[in-house]
């Protein structure tokens, strides 16, 4: 009888401890993903906030930004490797940008998301969106370049 107890006893202790071991398996799986993904989220927005601020500077145009990122290249790199074709990052940058009712102002839309091959959104991914109002040097057609109700107004008001 007592060796049939001792046997039960066992079991109990063993099934606890392997479902005690998957539920900390399971939260550190999460945990491991939450991660990845603040990661890319991090990466994302990064991402749209460097491209937005090119724009902004004059640095570079929306055409110029729109697409693959590239892969980073250190300049003062003297390896032996700086000959092999650096692999891509797999983020994409979709740049938009609309003419607003503030004179020269640009409204600037800049999306970025990770693509898998095939050009598809990696599932699980993070992506980032970045948008608000820049200057954009761009050309002017003569049509354009009528003041609006808006810049009559302020320019009455500074008295030019």
């Amino acid at each position: 009888m007592r060796r049939g107890a001792l046997l039960i006893e066992m079991i109990i202790a063993i099934a606890l401890f392997v479902g005690a071991g998957m539920v900390v398996s399971g939260s550190m799986r999460d945990g491991v993903r939450a991660t990845i993904r603040a990661m890319d989220r991090e990466r994302a927005t990064d991402i749209a906030a460097s491209a937005f601020a090119l724009v902004e500077a004059g640095i570079g145009t929306v055409e110029e930004i729109d697409g693959p990122v590239p892969p980073y290249e250190d300049p003062d790199d003297t390896s032996n490797f700086a000959d092999l074709l650096p692999a891509p990052t797999g983020w994409v940058i979709e740049a938009e940008s609309d003419r607003s009712t503030f004179g020269s102002l640009t409204l600037l839309t800049v999306s970025v998301t990770r693509e898998g091959e095939g050009g598809r959104p990696i599932a699980g991914s993070m992506s980032a969106e970045v948008d608000g109002l820049v200057h954009v040097a761009r050309a002017v057609e003569d049509s354009e370049l009528q003041e609006t109700d808006l810049e009559r107004e302020l320019n009455a008001l500074e008295g030019r």
